[in-house]
């Protein structure tokens, strides 16, 4: 589980990188947002 979470960091950093723009940056963070739940939620 903290394999995961460093991995999603680290493919987070990569993509906060190529996404600069405010805008797109909000998209990519809601969306992560919504994935990393999603998947806590179908491990309980």
């Amino acid at each position: 589980m903290i394999t995961f979470f460093l991995q999603m960091r680290r493919t987070l950093r990569v993509l906060w990188s190529i996404f600069k723009d405010d805008e797109t940056r909000g998209i990519a963070g809601i969306t992560a947002v919504l994935l990393l739940s999603g998947t806590l939620f179908m491990q309980m």
